[in-house]
């Protein structure tokens, strides 16, 4: 019996742990979010300051990868689409915007494969959970263009998709 309430105890200080890491790095992804939002609507990048907000995309990459690995762990419904965001996640940045928008805005990747989209609609924690990959990616082909252009309304998409993920980032629990 003390084997069973102790196993019990260790069970949910673990539980508990992991969603706090989960937690902690949602965090740091809304902070980071913002810190780019931040510098892209100042009016004033330069290319070394391109290369850094890459850099932190790239990060939110990392913990949304994280974070959908930890989801689809304890979520075999959704394991298997989450997954496929997990594994295409790194090439999402190599895309161009007009086939992010199509292969991942409009789900149509995940449709070739043969996966049911509706568990990603907006504001859902499958849909937030893979827009936290999605649209970091999206932000830095925009960042790239912007760098190779100097056209600042790549700035503003760049604003708008991290304004749209980080309001969407407290759904995922």
């Amino acid at each position: 019996m003390r084997n069973f309430i102790f196993t019990g105890i260790i069970l949910t200080i673990a539980l508990c742990a992991s969603s706090f890491a989960i937690a902690a790095d949602l965090a740091k992804f809304k902070r980071i979010a913002q810190t780019t939002m931040d510098k892209v609507m100042s009016g004033s990048v330069s290319d070394g300051d391109v290369d850094t907000l890459i850099n932190m995309q790239q990060e939110l990459i990392a913990i949304g990868k994280q974070a959908i690995k930890e989801y689809s762990g304890s979520h075999p419904k959704t394991a298997k689409m989450l997954d496929l965001v997990h594994q295409q996640a790194d090439g999402m940045p190599d895309l161009s915007l007009s086939d992010i928008e199509t292969l991942w805005h409009e789900k149509e990747f995940l449709k070739s494969k043969g996966i049911r989209t509706d568990a990603l609609e907006e504001k859902s924690v499958t849909g937030s959970l893979m827009d936290t990959v999605v649209h970091p990616a999206t932000a830095i082909i925009a960042l790239r263009s912007y760098k190779s252009t100097k056209d600042k309304k790549f700035l503003q998409q760049v604003n708008d998709e991290l304004e749209e993920v980080v309001n969407h980032v407290d759904l995922i629990k």
